[in-house]
């Protein structure tokens, strides 16, 4: 008899570690989900039906399951997985404090009275999962940077902009959960009787309108034929999982832009939402054309996901965003690569009070004069329209785009009906172009130039140890800490690439290295690896004789040197340039 388990885990790592020891057995399968509280629960809600027999989970979420009728098995937490969590904590060099339940902190005070050295460490109890908002709040107030907590506690300590690390389960509690979970799944299944519930309900509307109970489209027979299948599925899941009375989104289906509004009410005990939808034709696909639609819910996963979000909650530069986000200010990101440009405007999205509007992810560099037509077109249709626009890689788009950017704002007084954030990316020691200076002033744009990882490198071992327990949480694995050495080494590097590089490095050691705590050599080696990578890829050490030369003078040496190649045949010059034989005259005219 093979007992059918459902996992459903707070956080990827856990269902990494329960699927990796699971397949060592034959008498258990596993179907591995990631959910906490009730997003755990709306998993329940999908998949435990006939197919399982016990759904194993962990903390809060496994709490709330059982609350709500469904079998469960609790993955614990020991007094080693509590341990490893404090070590890491200790390795930040940052003031420190753990929060989670009962049976967490009992656990907290026996380490603190072994441990003469941690009984300084800051401790809350909590008794339920709305207790942690006023227990992050407070901590935020005392200075408080890192809350070592369960997964509960770890989803508000992000709102309070604490960086936290989360209470891994080790392999000994997974296998015992196991173990568990063969016993008693093997009794319920000598007991299953699941019942199936279907209901169908036909209603009349207009076909601009659609009228929804749940996921389910009551007038669904006479609107689909007018609906695109994707817009429909899309639809169905927001109105399922609508939060607020009111909400908007937008659905690019290949040329074809949905506006729809959705507003919820109640008749009796029962919810229905309506939707209004307005289409609008464009003459080109927006993801072809490098724009894309996002929302508020996206931007603030993708900050929270990010290795930006994972370790730089208390920097200067969020604190920067989150002050500019209580205007209605355009706003100007710009600095050098992997400076986390792109997580800061998604987070000041997030915080903005235009967080309800739909955001267009507008990448300048490829939709270029497609950008102007589509929001021209976008406002021409509906000059009321809320929305947020980022303009990525705004420096990339020519100068005439640029300034017609500058016109679109004029003629439809864009920034007072949209949210418009810019970001940049510079290379080293290079300025802001003047048609981008231009903008600034025209818009009269809040700026932020965002700091280098090399400027503030004493906060690398914070940072580094941050992102191990983020890692060891995604991944399963239960790497601890980097050994002294290992972080002057790391302190001495002046990081060209910034946070994306160092993210980068630590996944390769997260990966590689086999050892708890990652050693000096490691982090040698792979020093010197990046050192090469990025030399090679260094403009000046490939081309020192036309680095310091403007695009003309590098046009016409090309010219010079493919004229030669032909042995002077203008008309053979210019075709293996692509070129016209006068362009190539002029150019050695001026010459």
């Amino acid at each position: 008899m093979k007992v059918k388990a459902l996992v459903i885990a707070p956080y990827e790592g856990l269902a990494i570690q329960i699927k990796a020891e699971a397949g060592k057995r034959n008498d258990i399968d596993v179907v591995c989900h990631t959910g906490d509280l009730y997003e755990g629960l709306n998993i329940a809600k999908r998949y435990m039906n006939d197919s399982f027999d016990i759904i194993i989970s962990r903390g809060g979420t496994a709490t709330l399951l059982k609350e709500n009728g469904y079998p469960v098995i609790d993955v614990s937490i020991s007094l080693y997985d509590l341990l490893r969590s404090i070590r890491q904590a200790s390795g930040a060099k940052k003031k420190f404090a753990i929060v989670g339940f009962d049976l967490i902190m009992k656990n907290v005070k026996f380490l603190k009275d072994v441990l003469a050295a941690d009984t300084t460490i800051e401790t809350y109890t909590i008794q339920k999962a709305e207790d942690a908002e006023n227990v992050m709040q407070h901590l935020s107030e005392i200075g408080i940077e890192i809350v070592v907590c369960d997964q509960v506690s770890a989803v508000t300590a992000g709102k309070y902009r604490l960086n936290y690390i989360l209470i891994n389960s080790g392999s000994e509690s997974i296998l015992a959960a196991i173990n568990q979970a063969v016993d008693i799944g093997k009794e319920r299944i000598k007991n299953r009787n699941l019942i199936m519930l279907h209901e169908k309900i036909v209603l009349s509307s207009p076909d601009t309108i659609l009228l929804l109970k749940g996921n389910k489209i009551l007038n669904e027979a006479s609107v689909s034929p007018v609906l695109s299948r994707g817009f429909l599925t899309i639809l169905k899941a927001k109105a399922e999982n609508m939060r607020n009375d009111s909400s908007v989104f937008e659905y690019d289906d290949d040329g074809l832009l949905y506006s729809a509004k959705m507003s919820r009410f109640h008749i009796d005990e029962d919810v229905y939402v309506s939707v209004y939808i307005k289409k609008t034709r464009l003459p080109f696909s927006l993801e072809k054309t490098g724009i894309a639609i996002r929302n508020s819910k996206w931007a603030h996963e993708q900050y929270l996901n990010s290795f930006y979000g994972c370790t730089n909650a208390n920097s200067k530069d969020v604190k920067t965003i989150t002050n500019y986000s209580k205007r209605n200010y355009p706003v100007f990101i710009y600095g050098e690569r992997g400076t986390g440009k792109g997580n800061l405007a998604q987070l000041l999205y997030y915080f903005s009070q235009s967080s309800a509007y739909p955001l267009f992810d507008i990448d300048m560099q490829i939709a270029g004069g497609k950008a102007i037509e589509f929001i021209r077109k976008l406002y021409m249709e509906d000059p009321e329209k809320k929305a947020v626009f980022h303009l990525k890689n705004i420096n990339k788009a020519n100068q005439e785009i640029i300034k017609e950017i500058i016109d679109l704002n004029e003629e439809f007084s864009l920034s007072k009906r949209a949210y418009i954030i810019a970001t940049a990316t510079l290379k080293k020691n290079e300025g802001l172009h003047e048609s981008c200076i231009e903008y600034i002033e025209r818009l009269q744009c809040l700026t932020l130039n965002t700091m280098n990882l090399r400027d503030h490198l004493e906060e690398i071992s914070s940072i580094a140890n941050l992102y191990i327990a983020t890692l060891n949480r995604r991944n399963g694995t239960e790497m601890i800490s980097i050994d002294e050495e290992g972080i002057k080494l790391l302190e001495e590097y002046d990081w060209p690439g910034n946070n994306d590089q160092l993210a980068r490095v630590l996944k390769r050691l997260n990966a590689t290295c086999s050892d708890q705590i990652i050693q000096a050599s490691d982090i040698r080696k792979v020093i010197q690896e990046e050192k090469e990578m990025f030399k090679k890829n260094n403009g000046q050490d490939l081309l020192p004789e036309i680095a310091d030369k403007t695009l003309k003078e590098i046009d016409e040496e090309i010219i010079k040197i493919v004229l030669a190649e032909e042995k002077g045949n203008k008309s053979n010059t210019a075709k293996r340039l692509g070129l016209s034989r006068a362009t190539v005259w002029r150019a050695l005219q001026d010459k």
